[in-house]
């Protein structure tokens, strides 16, 4: 007959029960320590206190870098329309109708030729212009400024009978879309070189060109507020052969820019010039 075994229990080791000993306490230290600071973080405590109170950080708290502010400045924009608009634009493509300025007034100068008139901006300003001019030596004169619309009915017409409408288009503007009617421009003569403009008959166009006059005038003009209104070799761009008498006032900051530009009204304005439309002819 067998015999059952009976098997006999292991004992521990002493190291062995220092070894859980050991662990035990690693495991409560490390379940203190996530108690700890489980409750110790104000992100939390909403979740173990439910009349605890969050606290964000402060601005002063946290470094912020701020951030750049970029200027952008708009494009100017200029109404070149509206009659009376120091910028309005007249010619063979804009007409300004029968418009008459409410602000004209005399231009003061000594020899002119007649009593000229153009608002009161512009006329102060060519008085300033014809005065820099005599304290520099040379002597202007003002011959023709605001024209109405039955004049320049008028003057058209004359030149039109004389030399054809289509040679009158050329350096004439029809009623309506006339420089001259804004009560804006101003022809402006030498000692030398008074003259009929139309005709040229007193003065030949390239001996009046290379005067004292229109050089002073081609180098100090925008100083004062006013550009050559129809410049050399822009005639398909104006509609008007080139005039170096005929001065625009625009305000000194843009007659400075335009003139540095050597771009004519139409291009810096990027308006449209040239001929008369067809309803017009």
């Amino acid at each position: 007959m067998k015999t059952k075994r009976h098997r006999r229990r292991r004992k521990l080791k002493p190291i062995a029960y220092v070894l859980m000993g050991l662990i035990i306490l690693l495991l409560v230290a490390i379940g203190f320590a996530f108690k700890t600071l489980l409750f110790s973080n104000p992100a939390n405590n909403d979740i173990s206190d439910s009349n605890a109170t969050v606290v964000s950080p402060s601005s002063s708290m946290v470094p912020t870098t701020p951030t750049p502010q970029i200027s952008i400045q708009p494009t100017p924009t200029y109404d070149t329309t509206t009659p009376s608009s120091i910028t309005v634009i007249a010619n063979k493509k804009h007409s300004i109708g029968q418009y008459a300025p409410s602000d004209l007034i005399a231009v003061s100068h000594p020899g002119s030729n007649g009593t000229q008139y153009m608002r009161q901006e512009a006329a102060e300003a060519m008085e300033s212009l014809l005065s820099a001019a005599d304290n520099d030596g040379v002597t202007l004169y003002t011959q023709s400024g605001y024209r109405s619309y039955d004049t320049q009915v008028s003057l058209w017409q004359s030149y039109a009978d004389r030399d054809g409408a289509a040679a009158a288009d050329t350096y004439s503007s029809r009623a309506g879309y006339s420089d001259h009617q804004t009560g804006l421009a101003m022809d402006i003569m030498g000692i030398n070189t008074r003259m009929n403009a139309s005709t040229r008959s007193d003065c030949p166009i390239e001996q009046c060109e290379g005067s004292d006059a229109s050089l002073w005038l081609a180098q100090h003009a925008a100083d004062y507020g006013f550009i050559q209104r129809f410049p050399v070799d822009k005639q398909d761009i104006t509609g008007y052969v080139d005039e170096w008498w005929h001065y625009r006032y625009v305000g000194v900051e843009l007659a400075q820019d335009i003139k540095e530009s050597g771009l004519c009204m139409e291009e810096y304005f990027n308006v449209e010039g040239g001929d008369y439309a067809q309803s017009a002819q």
